[in-house]
């Protein structure tokens, strides 16, 4: 899944959060943890924007940046690949980055499954399904367990 895409400085002030990105709570500690290692060491990962400025990737290096009062940000500027593709990528990113609460992670994995199912009908334990597994990071236990986890919150919230 590889993308081209091009270096650009930005201002803070012009980037959105994307209000699908599968990350939803950010810890005020880790964040002031990250701004602080960001006025010593700089930022040494680009976030990742598309042409709208909408963040992909980096949500939290971006909200680090603002605590830490920079002005611009470095980032990947990539073309936008319909919305199936970049819960895709957001949840790569992710999964790659620092954990996530489980009910977030599994919200999302169960999100695109949806998605990818109908186009092309996978299975969860199948080959298809296994392959979908493996290119996003994870293991076909975990996405029957997301599945099964969204599946009860749906039906008895309150036991959840």
């Amino acid at each position: 899944m590889k993308m081209d895409y091009k270096l650009k400085t930005l201002n803070i002030s012009d980037l959105k959060a994307d209000k699908n990105q599968p990350r939803k709570t950010f810890d005020d500690e880790s964040l002031q943890h990250l701004a602080e290692s960001i006025l010593s060491n700089g930022l040494l990962n680009p976030i990742e924007v598309d042409e709208n400025n909408i963040i992909t990737d980096g949500e939290r290096r971006w909200r680090a940046h603002k605590l830490a009062r920079k002005k611009t940000i470095t980032a990947r500027i990539v073309k936008n690949k319909g919305t199936t593709e970049k819960l895709r990528r957001q949840l790569i990113f992710t999964l790659q980055d620092e954990e996530i609460p489980t009910e977030e992670s599994y919200a999302a994995i169960v999100k695109l499954w949806d998605s990818d199912k109908k186009v092309h009908g996978l299975l969860p334990q199948a080959s298809g399904g296994q392959e979908w597994c493996k290119n996003l990071g994870i293991s076909s236990t975990t996405l029957s367990r997301a599945i099964n986890y969204i599946g009860d919150k749906k039906e008895n919230p309150r036991a959840v």
